[in-house]
């Protein structure tokens, strides 16, 4: 029995059907083209903010990558080529070390940063569109002309090569623009390159350096940043590498963003530095290259330099883990006027929850005495980071919510009122919630515990110390006090010092500078009723009589039958 033998010819466009797979999705046109505009154009427009542009190159890279990969292994392991993109992509985004070594092999700019993995089901997708779609190639391409395989086998070569200069050509040496500018102006750092003295090395040496500026929305303490840098910033707050090529004469130019800036300038011989510098200054560093030594040095400034890479602080083992911020889930209610009955209790999260009841006034004309009821008007809100027991004194009481604001930072009173009579209100106790203490207390760091937060930001801890004016210890960063019959309560809910802070960070220590949340809890004396000058109060014939301050008695007893001192009856006064 005869047995038909493989069409050799079907067998090649099989296997050239899926390798160049790819090349018959429109979507993967569409990748390619989003791809090239980002990385050569939006990236450098500044229309759009850098952890954009940066997601996209994600999304679109491992759409068009895996298939050109698959094209150039010929089609023989699309598996293969899928997983290597993946693992890849997925090593220098969690590991430093391994972006390092990717960046000393390829032209790319690698910022290490595990959000990115975001962007791994794109291989999923690229993996059913472009592996998938071989076996839907129709079966009469194979029987086409010649003229048609031959436009095919063109159009499958430029997929492959424009995709491969795309996914490798991602991060361009950036040419800088001018050959020469003067000195600095205020506020600007110039880099420079030189090298050599010999004329044509001067013309065709070139440096790559890398350079790194702060996110968009960091703020430093600028005091701090200019005595040492690497103390007060971390990687993360910083944004990618720029790579620009820097030749003799050529100059890079940046402007300070705010009050003080710093860039971190990176050369694989020359090292890393930190340079900052302040609005209030011109400053110059140059890469200068004599024979074979190259280093970086300082032209105009004081004190720009700072080399090395960036060390973050290990927190010590005794220090405490940073806990957030105090806050509340929503502002507290502070209706003018408004009198509302107070609750409090643990809840499930560890915060504390308030409720608010609105309180519904009747008033009793023949006694003058108003009375309260619980209206149906009911708000709940959830303190974290504050106690129970700053608010367990308010509990089953009517309490007003007041809302203030001291030098631009928010103050918040809660007061509980007494009812004594129809429209009398005397104060009882009194809480105080604010951002500034100034009560005789003075604020220390805590040695060797400063930490990065999630934010990247160093953030250290603080404590209180009472300075005087009478307070005694009661607990951990709580005091206590009389004043005039007054008991006062202070609690440091929390201090810490922001040395940079990511304003787009939730998790951030809200500012630069050492600030914290205190509660001032004032308990005030029982009221007691007013005694009227012109009306006193009968004395009681059984009070005791207190030897201090005797009652005054006439020293001579007056006779009773002496006329002079007999009382005389109006009733038989005589008329004249």
């Amino acid at each position: 029995m005869a047995q038909a033998l493989p069409n050799t010819a079907s067998v090649g466009h099989t296997r050239q059907s899926e390798r160049f797979a790819f090349a018959r999705d429109p979507w993967w046109w569409a990748a390619l083209v989003a791809l090239v505009l980002n990385d050569h154009v939006l990236k450098h427009a500044g229309v759009l903010p850098g952890w954009l542009t940066g997601k996209l190159s994600d999304f679109v890279g491992l759409y068009v990558a895996p298939a050109v990969l698959v094209a150039l292994l010929a089609g023989r392991a699309p598996r293969l080529a899928f997983v290597a993109t993946g693992v890849v992509f997925a090593a220098i985004n969690l590991s430093r070390g391994a972006a390092d070594l990717l960046e000393a092999m390829l032209p790319w700019q690698i910022w290490t940063d595990p959000s990115d993995l975001v962007a791994l089901p794109m291989l999923w997708l690229a993996w059913r569109r472009h592996v998938g779609a071989a076996d839907a190639a129709p079966e009469g391409a194979a029987r086409s002309s010649a003229v048609a395989r031959a436009a095919l086998r063109w159009r499958d070569r430029g997929a492959l090569m424009l995709g491969a200069l795309a996914s490798v050509a991602t991060s361009p040496i950036i040419e800088p623009g001018p050959r020469w500018i003067e000195g600095p102006r205020m506020g600007q750092l110039q880099v420079l390159g030189r090298y050599d003295s010999d004329i044509d090395a001067e013309v065709t040496t070139r440096e790559v350096v890398r350079v790194r500026r702060l996110r968009d929305g960091v703020s430093v303490d600028c005091e701090r940043l200019a005595r040492d840098p690497r103390r007060v910033l971390t990687r993360g707050l910083f944004a990618p590498a720029e790579r620009w090529s820097l030749g003799h004469s050529d100059a890079l130019s940046f402007t300070a963003r705010g009050e003080c800036d710093v860039v971190w300038l990176e050369h694989d011989e020359a090292g890393a530095v930190l340079v900052p510098w302040s609005a209030s200054q011109g400053a110059r560093v140059t890469l200068r290259r004599q024979e074979t030594a190259i280093g970086w040095v300082e032209e105009i400034g004081t004190d720009l330099i700072f080399r090395g890479d960036l060390r973050p602080p290990v927190p010590a083992s005794t220090c405490a883990p940073l806990l957030p911020p105090p806050a509340f889930s929503a502002p507290l209610p502070s209706e003018h006027g408004l009198l509302w009955h107070f609750d409090a209790r643990d809840s499930v999260d560890g915060c504390t929850e308030l409720s608010f009841t609105e309180l519904v006034y009747h008033f009793d004309d023949e006694r003058a005495e108003s009375a309260l009821d619980l209206g149906e008007h009911v708000v709940t809100r959830y303190a974290c980071g504050y106690p129970h027991e700053l608010f367990e004194p308010f509990i089953g009481a009517a309490v007003r919510a007041v809302e203030e604001h001291h030098e631009g930072e928010p103050v918040l009173r809660l007061v509980e009122y007494h009812e004594e009579f129809a429209e009398t209100w005397s104060v009882r106790r009194r809480l105080t919630l604010s951002g500034r203490h100034g009560f005789d207390f003075e604020a220390v760091p805590l040695a060797d515990c400063a930490q990065v937060n999630g934010c990247g930001e160093i953030v250290r801890p603080w404590r209180l110390l009472a300075a005087g004016g009478g307070w005694a210890a009661v607990g951990d960063q709580a005091w206590t006090r009389d004043v005039l019959g007054r008991q006062e309560r202070f609690f440091a809910l929390g201090l810490i010092q922001g040395l940079a802070v990511d304003a787009a960070c939730v998790d951030g220590a809200q500012r630069v500078g050492t600030h914290g949340v205190f509660a001032l809890l004032e308990i005030f004396p029982e009221p007691t009723d007013p005694i009227d000058p012109e009306d006193p109060q009968p004395t009681d014939p059984t009070d005791p009589i207190d030897p201090a301050d005797p009652e005054p008695v006439d020293p001579v007893d007056p006779d009773p039958t002496d006329p002079a001192t007999e009382p005389t009856d109006p009733d038989d006064e005589e008329t004249p």
